[in-house]
């Protein structure tokens, strides 16, 4: 008996992950996940987004999130806002630095993609960074 308590609680100890991952294919996927769940994902989601993919740290507080889109006009009217502020490349690289151990192997690749091409932006908490190329918004959430 004691043993089957002793697995038990090495099975429970060992499930315990400090990471949140979720995927949807589709707006309506993603629309019926809970608030808490969209929490990790930008506020820029529009009505064309579809292929989100998240991997959160619980205990480090840190998001890398990822969706595509369809409609371009509308991902640069919302980050030429004044609620998006322009930041450096190298603000960003430094953020992501920090934080290459838990970065995705999906999360975008600065040091191979053709930077000029992308625009980075921040917003609260949210780095973002729109690949107009491949019609992708990255961001990553930190504390």
């Amino acid at each position: 008996m004691k043993f089957l308590v002793l697995l038990i609680i090495l099975i429970g100890i060992a499930s315990c992950s400090d990471e949140f991952r979720q995927e949807y294919e589709t707006l309506k996927e993603f629309d019926k996940s809970n608030l808490r769940a969209k929490s990790w994902f930008p506020d820029c989601v529009g009505k064309d987004a579809f292929n989100f993919k998240s991997i959160s740290g619980l205990d480090s507080l840190y998001a890398f999130s990822r969706f595509e889109y369809m409609e371009v006009g509308f991902y640069d009217s919302i980050l030429s806002s004044s609620d998006y502020t322009k930041i450096d490349f190298s603000n960003l690289e430094k953020v992501i630095e920090k934080l290459s151990g838990a970065k995705p192997d999906w999360f975008i690749d600065l040091e191979t993609n053709n930077k000029g091409k992308l625009i980075y932006r921040k917003n609260d908490r949210w780095y973002i960074i729109k690949d107009s190329e491949d019609k992708t918004i990255y961001s990553l959430l930190t504390n």
